[in-house]
């Protein structure tokens, strides 16, 4: 077998988990318990390359993403430090491994590539490890290993593909279809794409050259060798170019091309995070599972906080909310752990609505269809009046502090991560007994959101 290196694809738009993510900060750089899924990818593909003995990481990147790139790798020893390929923008798939694919067989002929992307979860290693050497024993017979899964639901968020049962070879690939013919895939055995391509490298250009010519030449031609050894395309070669992904141009066209495909299951857990319904639930199962929270911990021994640690706020009538690291609102209906729609993601710093109040202040971070979300912030030794709603319900959720709540005739403490229900016409009131400041999410639901639906019965600050 020709000597193999992984070519990490460190792309992307950053549109995916909007607003948390961004142009500048793309999935792949937030933390999830601790690490972001990059430096994740980079770890395990470290761990992977030991154990099988492939060669140099290769990662492909844009100039956006460089510095954050050369951090994660910087702790790593020269003679081991993957080589970084520039791409001057990101233009998908397509142009990053063609990019890859051209310049790394420049340097090196008769070398095979394992392109894996940078934004996956995957537990099991054992398992990914048993998957690429089954796919490396199938390159052997083919020109390209695709990897596939077998669907545990029908899904818009995944291509689809198709495959001979008895020779696994690719016979139809499928991009992300509608709901409705995701079933029918499901239902016809199709397999999800993971979007991880194993290339004989030599058989992949020889396409790339006769079918693509143009971009191959310009490739060849403007890339310079840095003084570091890492490689950086120039913009001219990119200029004009249109999005591609590889799926589209050479896995759905693969016969078209005279290419040979075969697939190989993966069989690793695996989690793509690409939306928020998927990263919800994969969030909601590990705070549940002691199983998949010891399994993260082995693999990935985080102790870090999280861009995504995440408080349940309240799951009311199929509508949940969740606080994102006191940062973001998200809110959804959702129906046995699974997220129906996304109809809102809050960003809590970009609004305005903030008021000043005797006790403290509070904020409004959102407020639609019959919900109002605030923070409420108490100075110390301070409380609210002792009130009562005629036309709505409150959730309190104790962000940071601890407060006493009277609730009715009764006095409850409450701290970090605890949370009280307060009905209409229920007579409340909290006092922050700390030095420091008692934040509070509160969640009214309702159809009466304003101030005027309060009725103080004792107020500290004479506004009975």
């Amino acid at each position: 077998m020709n000597l193999i290196s992984p070519v990490i694809l460190c792309g992307g738009s950053g549109t995916r988990l909007s607003p948390l993510t961004n142009k500048k900060n793309p999935k792949q750089f937030i933390r999830i318990h601790g690490s972001s899924l990059f430096s994740q990818t980079l770890a395990r593909i470290q761990r992977v390359k030991a154990k099988l003995r492939l060669g140099r990481i290769y990662i492909i990147t844009t100039s956006d993403y460089l510095d954050e790139v050369i951090y994660n790798i910087q702790h790593i020893t020269s003679d081991n430090r993957p080589r970084i390929i520039i791409e001057p923008s990101s233009k998908n798939t397509f142009y990053s491994i063609t990019s890859a694919s051209v310049l790394i067989a420049n340097e090196i002929k008769n070398r095979s590539l394992l392109f894996l992307p940078c934004d996956q979860l995957i537990l099991k290693e054992n398992l990914f490890i048993k998957s690429i050497q089954n796919a490396i024993n199938s390159l052997k017979e083919t020109d390209l290993v695709v990897f596939g899964k077998k669907p545990t639901h029908p899904s818009a968020d995944f291509g689809y593909i198709h495959i001979n049962k008895t020779s696994k070879k690719l016979l139809r690939f499928y991009e992300k279809p509608k709901i409705d013919t995701a079933k029918k895939y499901v239902s016809s055995g199709a397999f999800w794409n993971m979007g991880m391509v194993f290339s004989n490298t030599a058989a992949l250009n020889r396409t790339l050259e006769q079918h693509y010519s143009s971009f191959v030449n310009k490739i060849r031609k403007t890339t310079k060798k840095l003084k570091n050894n890492n490689l950086i395309i120039d913009k001219s070669a990119y200029k004009g170019l249109r999005r591609k992904s590889f799926d589209t141009e050479v896995l759905s066209r693969h016969q078209d091309l005279n290419m040979n495909l075969k697939m190989v299951n993966l069989m690793s857990d695996w989690a793509d995070l690409g939306s928020w319904k998927s990263l919800i639930k994969f969030l909601i199962d590990f705070n549940k599972s002691k199983t998949l929270q010891k399994t993260y911990k082995k693999v990935h021994n985080y102790t870090k906080p999280s861009d995504l640690d995440f408080r349940f706020v309240v799951n009311k009538k199929n509508k949940a909310y969740f606080l994102f690291s006191d940062k973001y609102i998200f809110h959804g209906l959702f129906i046995d752990k699974f997220v129906l729609n996304e109809t809102h993601i809050t960003d809590i710093y970009s609004r305005k609505h903030h008021m000043k109040k005797p006790w403290g202040s509070h904020k409004t971070i959102f407020d639609y269809g019959g919900y109002k979300i605030k923070i409420l912030e108490i100075n110390s030794q301070q409380s609210i009046s002792l009130q009562y709603h005629n036309h709505r319900d409150e959730n309190w959720l104790v962000v940071k502090g601890k407060g006493i709540i009277q609730k009715g005739n009764r006095f409850y403490d409450l701290s970090e991560n605890e949370t009280i229900q307060i009905n209409a016409g229920t007579r409340h009131k909290v006092k922050n007994v700390k030095d420091v400041k008692l934040k509070i999410l509160e969640l009214q639901s309702g159809s009466v959101l304003s101030e005027k639906d309060i009725v103080r019965i004792q107020d500290d600050y004479g506004r009975t």
